[in-house]
């Protein structure tokens, strides 16, 4: 795998099949990007729904940095959400903020080092953070963070963005990993914090757009799908579970 430093100077065919069982649990799930912003209402819907989750997982919320900022408000944050097309719920969620002089990344709220501070905002407007992941018990099992994580990457470029970054616990950097991030160097010990308590230690993370080559070949070709075809169906089955995805990629 290339390696990347966080000196951050750096700058077909529409279907794609996967091997279906017969006994999968079937549930139909939209996945969609969303401006902020301009989505008040199922912002609040995401809010709240990963409010459910760390309590779910008893995280004290006070401590978790980017839950205290009105993220919505951020003309530079984007939602990723997987929402049961049936009903509407939406189960699952991750951003992607953009880092802006006047809109600081969660990442720099969390770990308040002016030197990570200024290293960051060299890469304004280009670098951004997937943050806010949750999902309900209800979507569990269906791969979504990686689902999410594979959407974000395939519309950053859209977004004028080159660099991501990941501030991951040990359940997301295993997600994460698989697309080819890797923890920043010369940052913090192993660039890893116990973040937002003993019990997560979490490892600041990095991936440049230029370095998807470093992704599993399945991945990367799901991913020029979905640049090409923003908008599409398809379905993939994990721990016994099938899932019809429907992509809707155009940000709105």
């Amino acid at each position: 795998m290339a390696t990347a430093t966080l000196t951050l100077s750096k700058t077909d065919n529409n279907k794609i099949v996967t091997p279906i069982s017969a006994t999968s649990q079937v549930m139909n799930i939209r996945i969609r990007v969303l401006h902020a912003v301009d989505h008040p209402e199922i912002a609040q819907k995401f809010y709240q729904g990963q409010l459910e989750v760390l309590n779910e997982f008893k995280i004290d919320i006070s401590k978790i940095d980017s839950i205290k900022e009105k993220w919505w408000e951020n003309p530079g944050s984007y939602m990723f959400i997987a929402e049961d097309i049936e009903t509407g719920e939406i189960g699952a969620g991750i951003r992607l903020d953009v880092i802006d002089p006047t809109h600081p990344i969660p990442l720099e709220k969390a770990l308040k080092d002016p030197n990570l501070d200024f290293r960051l905002h060299k890469h304004n407007h280009i670098l951004a953070e997937t943050c806010g992941w949750w999902v309900k018990k209800s979507f569990s099992a269906r791969n979504l963070p990686h689902i999410l994580t594979r959407a974000a990457i395939s519309v950053a470029d859209k977004l004028r963005i080159k660099i991501i970054l990941g501030f991951a616990n040990p359940y997301t950097k295993k997600t994460i990993e698989v697309f080819g991030f890797h923890p920043v160097n010369n940052l913090g010990q192993n660039a890893t914090y116990n973040y937002p308590n003993k019990n997560y230690p979490s490892t600041v993370m990095e991936f440049y757009l230029t370095e998807l080559n470093n992704a599993p070949k399945e991945e990367i070709e799901i991913i020029n799908n979905l640049r090409k075809y923003p908008i599409q169906k398809t379905k993939e089955e994990f721990k016994g579970k099938l899932t019809h995805i429907e992509y809707d990629l155009g940000i709105r």
